[in-house]
């Protein structure tokens, strides 16, 4: 019996999940914290179809400055649409992210050094999704920085083997502030 009722019950789930007209939604994103990346979204049933869980990723390597950085973004949070409609429209965004930086420092006197760091913030957007199935969507909004972005980088002296640790700021473009979005994907 108690299968019978687990059956039910998930049916009912998986049927109303896809009752929805194209809840998926995929796009490839550029701008400002994560420079370039993958975007998903799932619209739910809540708050009449406004309510929609939202996941970023990037990751990627680059030389600046003598700095041989590697960083990956992961950003979770939630769109809330604000047209009746949720396929398309304005939205507000609230998010937590977070960037893991590595980098290999060059120093003329101390040689290579390593340092790595995570950066959180919270992340505040306001957006507008423009078309159904295909679609387009630039965003805006603020990002506040909650811990101190700092690297703590090493380096090994070769005269005499002791670890030298400077600290360093990550580059400008990790900081919070400012930030936007384009986004170009479709719906399904």
């Amino acid at each position: 019996m108690k299968k019978f009722y687990f059956t039910i019950i998930l049916f009912g789930l998986i049927s109303n999940l896809f009752s929805q007209e194209r809840p998926f939604r995929i796009s490839l994103n550029m701008g400002q914290q994560n420079l370039i990346g993958i975007n998903l979204e799932y619209v739910t049933k809540l708050m009449n179809q406004k309510f929609a869980p939202t996941i970023d990723f990037s990751s990627l390597s680059s030389i600046e400055n003598q700095i041989d950085y590697k960083f990956t973004f992961i950003e979770l949070g939630s769109n809330y649409y604000l047209s009746k409609n949720s396929n398309k429209g304005g939205y507000t965004h609230l998010s937590v992210s977070s960037t893991k930086f590595k980098g290999t420092y060059q120093d003329y006197n101390l040689g290579v050094g390593e340092g790595e760091t995570n950066i959180s913030s919270l992340n505040f957007k306001i957006g507008i999704k423009i078309g159904n199935k295909f679609f387009i969507r630039p965003e805006l909004g603020y990002c506040l920085v909650i811990n101190d972005p700092i690297v703590e980088v090493r380096y090994i002296d070769p005269s005499s083997t002791f670890m030298i640790t400077i600290l360093e700021q990550v580059p400008d473009f990790f900081l919070g502030g400012v930030v936007f979005n384009f986004g170009i994907g479709f719906s399904f």
